[in-house]
């Protein structure tokens, strides 16, 4: 099983880049389906899929959690001497 986790600073671009490579595996060559959930390619729409292909009798899946791509970066104070 492979992963790509993909974050960042908010408002930089991610949700618009997770729904460009969403596209792209939607699109030939690659050619996935949607096995579960909605996908309106429209840029900044949060969006939760499953995408799915066979190919040569390998099933190939991918989750695409744009969902979670705008939660808010949690601030911690460091207390002097606990690092």
């Amino acid at each position: 099983m492979n992963f790509l986790l993909f974050g960042g600073q908010p408002d930089s671009g991610k949700t618009s880049t997770v729904t460009r490579l969403t596209n792209l595996l939607l699109s030939t060559p690659f050619s996935f389906t949607i096995a579960d959930g909605i996908f309106l390619p429209v840029g900044g729409t949060d969006f939760l899929i499953l995408l799915h292909r066979i190919v040569k009798g390998q099933s190939h899946m991918f989750l695409i959690d744009a969902n979670h791509l705008h939660q808010h970066n949690k601030k911690y104070k460091l207390k002097k001497n606990n690092l």
